[in-house]
Formats: structure tokens, C-alpha cells, sequence
């Protein structure tokens, strides 16, 4: 979809509705090359990180996601993402 009928379709949507095709703008958004992206963009994405971590703490994301890893049968990727942060630099990690 390109960024034009993105910004037709907010005109349609209500606004509750917008994480319907917030996904879609961040892709669409995140093309633009960083010497001509406008800094329009980069606000609306700090302020869009900004409101998802304040409606949401990092401590309950991870175990959210946990539960859904472990869920869903994604016991690897759900063994690998509870052992945190701490080792995801280190090459002999899988």
C-alpha cells in the first residue's frame, strides 16, 4: 500500500481504529531513506514507542510474551527470550 492511500485511509478511520494500519505506516515509514526522511516521521515514531511503553511496562511485555512464546508451542524462541537481554551480543549465543 503506498503512503498516500495510508494517509486517505486516516481520513475513513476512526481513531481508535488506527492500529489497524499502524504496522503498515511504521514499514511504509521506515523505507524512506534517513538522509531525506522528514522529522515529522521520526517524532511520530518516538511519540508512538513513547505512548505503547507508557500503556504497557517492559516487565509485563516480557512475561506477555513469554506465556504467548510458550503458548504457541515456540518453546526455542521462548527459552532463548527468558534468558534476557544480558547475552544477545555474545556470538555463542544461539
Amino acid at each position: 500500500m503506498e503512503l498516500e492511500n495510508l494517509y486517505e485511509q486516516l481520513n475513513i478511520l476512526a481513531t481508535d481504529d488506527f492500529e489497524q494500519i499502524e504496522p503498515t505506516f511504521f514499514l511504509k515509514l521506515h523505507s524512506i531513506p534517513d538522509e531525506i526522511k522528514p522529522q515529522s516521521v521520526v517524532v511520530f515514531w518516538n511519540i508512538s514507542t513513547w505512548q505503547g511503553t507508557s500503556v504497557q511496562s517492559g516487565v509485563w511485555t516480557f512475561y506477555v510474551t513469554l506465556q504467548y512464546l510458550v503458548q504457541t508451542g515456540q518453546t526455542e524462541l521462548a527459552d532463548v527470550f527468558s534468558r534476557g537481554i544480558h547475552d544477545y551480543q555474545n556470538p555463542n549465543m544461539p
